[in-house]
């Protein structure tokens, strides 16, 4: 086959199994974002495997270099800069049990 996507078994099943999750985790998101309140315990372990759900599916590669822009003394790509402010202040908080992400997750689906 050509260029294109061919996921394996093991990730068409990951897909299947994660959309249930995921529909139910922005269905709460959106609940929460209503209510204006923060997620119980169950709530927050649904969003939680919605979360690593993602994580395990969305892959993005990264270059620190790509053309002129990127070449220039101290710039640092949006993208970068954006994850690691995440991961100093926040969603790195995630994975030691606090629902910081699900708050970001939360406040970029009301953007939209």
């Amino acid at each position: 086959p050509g260029p294109g996507i061919y996921p394996s078994a093991g990730i068409r099943k990951t897909l299947m199994d994660a959309l249930p999750a995921c529909l139910q985790a922005d269905d709460i998101a959106l609940k929460l974002r209503k209510e204006k309140r923060e997620p119980t315990s169950a709530e927050a372990q649904i969003i939680k495997k919605a979360d690593d759900f993602r994580d395990a599916i969305v892959q993005v590669a990264s270059y620190d270099h790509l053309g002129a822009v990127e070449q220039q003394e101290g710039y640092v790509r949006p993208a970068i800069a954006q994850t690691q402010d995440w991961l100093a202040n926040g969603i790195g908080a995630a994975v030691n049990g606090d629902n910081s992400h699900s708050k970001v997750h939360a406040a970029a689906s009301s953007s939209n």
